[in-house]
């Protein structure tokens, strides 16, 4: 993985893709969307992804239900957790959206108001509660 981000920004700074700034914010953004563009992924689609875990002794849920929904409640996206509790939802319209977390056992976690920029990931991490 280390060698891919390496050659990555590598091949930006080559091909004059990396902007070199005194602001990171601003070197991270151009970073951010010049690896998407690179991805092959299209320039004008967000990114959501993140890890789903229990809140009271931090292991991985596998197999959480997760939602994304738009500001007008329709669904954009849909999945579960890989093995690891991860989950990835790539090519999504830049929205503000609310994500709602499923595990059996578990009380269901609603995060709204999160913001969807294209060309960007956004990182949620989600830790359920046991319903005891």
């Amino acid at each position: 993985m280390k060698r891919f981000i390496f050659l990555l920004c590598f091949s930006m700074l080559v091909t004059g893709n990396l902007v070199l700034s005194s602001s990171p914010i601003q070197r991270l953004s151009t970073i951010s969307k010049n690896a998407v563009m690179m991805s092959g992924l299209p320039v004008d689609s967000a990114n959501l992804f993140g890890q789903v875990t229990d809140k009271d002794t931090g292991d991985t849920l596998c197999g959480a239900s997760i939602v994304v929904k738009d500001y007008t409640n329709a669904v954009i996206a849909s999945g579960v957790t890989n093995l690891l509790g991860m989950y990835d939802f790539n090519n999504l319209p830049e929205t503000i959206c609310t994500i709602e977390v499923y595990y059996p056992g578990y009380n269901p976690q609603h995060i709204g108001n999160i913001e969807l920029f294209s060309g960007y990931y956004t990182q949620v991490n989600v830790a359920l509660e046991q319903n005891l």
